[in-house]
């Protein structure tokens, strides 16, 4: 079954406790503009239904608008990327692909702040078909300004091309 949450549209908890600093918000994408798009992606379209009754994928989105990646933009990503994750090493279960991509998605969380842009860069976990056997990953993406989804690995600090495995999304967070 595939889910949306929008949460987005629930009140935000630190509203209460904190003082709201509002940001101009330049170009941006409406939320449900990266919804369709990541729908699109994985082929969740009415053409093809049948894999919304296949498929169990939950999708969460944050925010009600967001920022597309420019080159600029994944330029700055990658240099954080590599200054911040050059010097680790994969360890199963200790610091691998799930450990990668959260401290990829903290490093992106420093940079909206920074540049003041709510960037469109998310994480996902993935089934991938690679010889016939399906393996399990977690993995970044971006939705860049021509409103394409990018992949984005942060084991390597560079865009992949996961495609070529026939992904299946399993949980998709931006």
């Amino acid at each position: 079954m595939l889910k949306i949450y929008r949460l987005y549209r629930k009140p935000r908890f630190s509203e209460i406790l904190l003082e709201k600093k509002e940001i101009e918000k330049g170009n941006t994408i409406p939320a449900d503009t990266v919804i369709d798009i990541i729908l699109k992606k994985f082929g969740f379209t009415p053409v093809q239904f049948w894999k919304y009754i296949l498929t169990d994928v939950k999708i969460y989105v944050a925010d009600p608008w967001y920022n597309p990646v420019t080159s600029q933009d994944i330029a700055i990503i990658e240099n954080a990327c590599r200054s911040v994750l050059k010097s680790y090493e994969y360890i199963q279960t200790i610091f691998d692909c799930d450990d990668f991509t959260c401290v990829m998605i903290g490093e992106v969380s420093k940079l909206r702040y920074r540049y003041m842009k709510n960037y469109a860069f998310g994480y996902c976990w993935i089934l991938l078909n690679i010889d016939g056997r399906v393996y399990g990953h977690a993995t970044c993406f971006y939705i860049d300004e021509s409103l394409r989804f990018r992949w984005f690995e942060p084991q390597l600090c560079r865009e992949i091309d996961f495609d070529r495995f026939d992904p299946k999304p399993v949980l998709i967070v931006i």
